[in-house]
């Protein structure tokens, strides 16, 4: 028999985080940092939580850099609560802020 009907089989494509369909909010709500992160997001200006959200987009993968004008609009169209929501409901947000800054840098560099 091969080797390669003995291994394992190939990985699935599309999403690999599977901690990216969780809902930490409930679980979270009452956490202190929990409770600091929505506040200090809550607190900034709203073109900055639209900057914020976009920047999270790019790091997901669900916008390219050519798209971050269309991403702002569609950021000032959604409400202060949906726009919150949806940055908080993200667990891997501080990975998907750090690949959206990144890939900013990279197209001043």
């Amino acid at each position: 028999m091969a080797e390669a009907q003995l291994s394992e089989p190939p990985p699935a494509r599309g999403e690999h985080n599977p901690a990216a369909t969780l809902d930490l909010r409930p679980v979270l709500a009452d956490a202190a940092a929990f409770v600091q992160l929505r506040e200090a997001i809550a607190a900034l200006p709203r073109d900055i939580r639209d900057k914020v959200w976009m920047v999270a987009q790019l790091g997901a993968a669900r916008l390219d850099r050519g798209g971050i004008a269309d991403a702002l609009a569609e950021a000032a169209g959604i409400s202060d609560a949906a726009l919150l929501d949806s940055l908080l409901d993200k667990p891997d947000l501080a990975t998907s802020l750090g690949k959206g800054l990144y890939q900013l840098g990279s197209s001043s560099s």
